[in-house]
């Protein structure tokens, strides 16, 4: 990665750490300034210390160490403060930006947010920060790196102090000369090696998050109560262990290809640098012997030039994991600051008591990005108030992708659809969401109170609570758990109570009658319910909507009886429209699916 490259990935990720705290970076400079600066105060008051014993003036000796014990702890007690306060932040800079990343989850449009390759980034940031290290491993390492360059700068300043020093020596430019050169060669054979290590680490990295998110995987799916019947009734056991035992020892392979070469490579790097730190003495040591420095000064020499090969070889280990991580920790930046295409307006929704709202879908169609067939093709639809409305039709008809349009979870492909006349990406996102409540086939319900699940907020009106439930049926048995609504469902952050599938969908029928908005959208309503209770849900209807607009996807023809007008889709199109009766009574896919379900009804 070229250098601009990385200093626009260091200035976006800072950027991303400090909408939550701001102050990170003055911890991470500051305190690796100090970190890299304190050793060579130090190096730097010890040979002064040696000098004035070696002259016998203790009083100067006295001064320097008491200078050294002062600076030494107060610049350390600071770096510290600065360390356990980038420490924190690191730790908490993990959470705050997986609060960024779901925070956008929840603003962006639902089409860009459900595409494979976002999900992919989000995914491929997860796997890398669980094998390589993540948001927090990161703030360290530009902390250590800060404190490598300091230290380096420290070295040079010192290395050319020396030089100066000594150009006064008859056989400085040789000793210089034959120094530079053998530092040359160390730091061009290391850097070479530093660069080969790079390589075979980033490809270790990448095979090592492949494996990681195949075997934590492996693990979840053990870990998992729904998977748990199977597993014993399968006798799956073996299976599991066979699979996490053949990831985990690909992983290793991975990791020790890595260890045996990184291993020599290092040892090769050990043995060149005591060689050079072999010629560091013998430079210092003749010109001590020149009379260009002082004994003293060997110490401070020696240390910095030796600090320097080895801060040397840290920050370009450092500087390549630093890269690397941001190949895949650019991801979450990438995601958060991406734009909203279309949820731009600011019309706010007539709040009407009557619910006297008219949708027209005029000429829209429909196709995923990326593909050349269209879901939805032509469609021209107006929805009347207080209409019981049926759509029915094959599976991938559209049928779905036409009420996924309706809520704004996509947008037309072509044409456009209006609320009273104005194209609804005019409106105010958030007010015209407020007017659906929908329950989808694969509803989600979370492992929170029951009430909170069924107002989406932890400020619950129980009374209205319990009214939805009893519309559902549901309320005598929620009286009976333990706490009552307030009771959890499922056991994923506590004891809690697990529900049936039919239990479930009650559940998201009374979230939706608790919202009271005017649409009502049910996709799939009574799939889970046995046939007395979808009897029961469809026989209570005009109680459970009321005077709201409802409309109805189901494959269970049995429920378009209970609707005012059926929608039939074929291929992405409106095919036929009616009453239950009148397309009884007409050929076509209707009279199909009915009479293919009619024997069972008998």
């Amino acid at each position: 990665m070229k250098l601009k490259e990385t200093w626009d990935y260091v200035r976006k990720f800072y950027r991303m750490i400090r909408k939550d705290h701001p102050t990170v970076l003055f911890y991470v400079i500051l305190g690796g300034i100090l970190k890299g600066f304190i050793p060579y105060i130090s190096l730097y008051y010890s040979s002064k210390i040696l000098d004035a014993l070696l002259a016998s003036d203790v009083e100067l000796a006295k001064m320097h160490i008491m200078i050294l014990l002062a600076s030494t702890f107060l610049l350390s007690c600071i770096e510290r403060a600065c360390y356990q306060s980038m420490s924190v932040i690191a730790e908490s800079s993990y959470y705050a930006v997986w609060k960024q990343t779901a925070h956008k989850a929840y603003v962006m449009e639902y089409e860009e947010f459900e595409k494979t390759e976002t999900m992919d980034k989000i995914r491929r940031a997860k796997n890398g920060s669980n094998g390589s290290g993540g948001v927090e491993s990161q703030i360290s390492s530009s902390y250590i790196l800060v404190s490598n360059y300091t230290s380096i700068f420290c070295s040079l300043v010192f290395t050319i102090q020396l030089l100066i020093q000594s150009r006064n020596s008859s056989n400085f430019i040789i000793y210089t000369i034959i120094l530079l050169l053998v530092f040359i060669a160390f730091m061009t054979m290391e850097n070479y090696m530093q660069k080969r290590l790079a390589k075979i680490e980033v490809t270790m990295q990448r095979d090592n998050e492949h494996m990681n998110s195949l075997s934590a995987y492996i693990i979840s799916s053990a870990l998992d109560v729904q998977n748990g019947k199977d597993i014993r009734l399968y006798r799956m056991k073996d299976l599991i262990n066979y699979w996490y035992y053949v990831f985990n020892k690909k992983i290793n392979q991975v990791f020790k290809k890595y260890a045996d070469t990184a291993g020599t490579y290092y040892g090769i790097i050990a043995f060149f640098m005591q060689i050079f730190t072999a010629f560091v003495y013998i430079y210092v040591g003749l010109s001590v012997l020149d009379g260009n420095i002082s004994i003293g000064d060997v110490l401070l020499y020696t240390g910095s030039i030796t600090r320097l090969s080895t801060t040397f070889n840290e920050a370009i280990s450092g500087y390549n994991q630093l890269v690397y991580r941001f190949e895949y920790l650019g991801n979450f930046e990438e995601f958060i600051n991406s734009k909203n295409m279309h949820y731009e307006g600011t019309l706010p929704i007539e709040k009407r008591d009557d619910y006297q709202y008219e949708f027209e879908f005029k000429n829209v169609s429909f196709k995923y990005p990326n593909t050349d067939n269209y879901v939805l093709k032509n469609i021209d639809l107006k929805l009347k108030v207080n209409q019981r409305l049926a759509i029915v039709g094959q599976n991938g008809a559209g049928k779905t992708t036409l009420i996924k349009l309706l809520c704004r979870l996509y947008e037309p492909s072509e044409g456009e659809i209006l609320l009273n006349g104005i194209n609804i990406e005019k409106y105010d996102y958030k007010e015209y969401t407020d007017i659906f409540s929908v329950v989808f086939q694969d509803f989600k319900l979370f492992p929170l109170p029951l009430d909170e699940n069924i107002a989406g907020s932890s400020d619950v009106d129980e009374d209205k609570c319990l009214e939805g439930l009893d519309k559902v049926s549901l309320k005598e048995k929620v009286l009976s758990w333990p706490e009552k609504q307030h009771t959890r469902l499922y056991k994923d952050l506590g004891d809690g109570v697990n529900i049936s599938g039919g239990e479930a969908q009650k559940i998201a029928i009374a979230r939706a009658l608790y919202k009271d908005a005017p649409f009502v959208i049910m996709d799939e309503p009574t799939a889970a319910l046995d046939p007395l209770a979808e009897a029961e849900i469809y026989e209570n209807l005009n109680q459970l909507v009321n005077d709201k607009t409802a409309i109805f996807i189901s494959h269970r023809m049995s429920s378009c009886k209970f609707c005012d007008e059926i929608i039939v889709f074929e291929n992405g199109e409106i095919t036929q429209r009616g009453t239950h009766e009148s397309l009884l009574e007409e050929e076509g896919l209707y009279q199909q699916l009915w009479n293919a379900q009619a024997q069972y009804y008998v």
